[in-house]
């Protein structure tokens, strides 16, 4: 079994890399995508964009959770998520305790690995709701899970 670490960086690299195809794909159907799949990519950006902050202060989070993202930055905005990821993973302690708010201003704590854990998980999720959608615009998609990914 891997420990946390390779792990946590292997999921990431995929989530960037798929991230990215994706992104790109948005470009290339632009003209039939709905407003609701520029929702979702955006709200997956910037929640990661906020999590990573909430574990690192240093990590910019320039968008609010409500805030749509230009296309043409959503790639940036991507690369910037998973660099700072991977910052956060080779400078911060694992089991480290992070108290934070959540949109609503309550206050939780979570370690730096529940969190990492969680973006990996928010991540797919939305992915999921994105293909869905793209699919009822008709736009074609693409297998985006990881065994696929694992398998190139």
């Amino acid at each position: 079994m891997k420990d946390s670490e390779t792990l946590l960086t292997d999921l990431l690299e995929y989530h960037h890399v798929i991230n990215q195809e994706i992104i790109d794909h948005l470009h290339d159907h632009s003209e039939k995508m709905s407003e609701e799949a520029h929702d979702l990519i955006s709200h997956t950006l910037v929640a990661h964009q906020t999590w990573n902050n909430r574990i690192d202060h240093s990590c910019e989070a320039p968008f609010t959770l409500q805030k749509i993202i230009p296309l043409n930055l959503c790639s940036q905005i991507d690369t910037q998520n998973y660099q700072n990821s991977i910052k956060i993973l080779s400078s911060k302690d694992f089991d480290k305790k992070i108290t934070y708010k959540n949109s609503k201003g309550i206050e939780f704590t979570n370690s730096v690995t529940e969190i990492l854990s969680h973006i990996s998980n928010h991540t797919s999720h939305h992915r999921g709701q994105l293909m869905a959608e793209l699919k009822s615009c008709g736009i074609p998609t693409t297998s985006t899970d990881y065994i696929f990914y694992k398998r190139k």
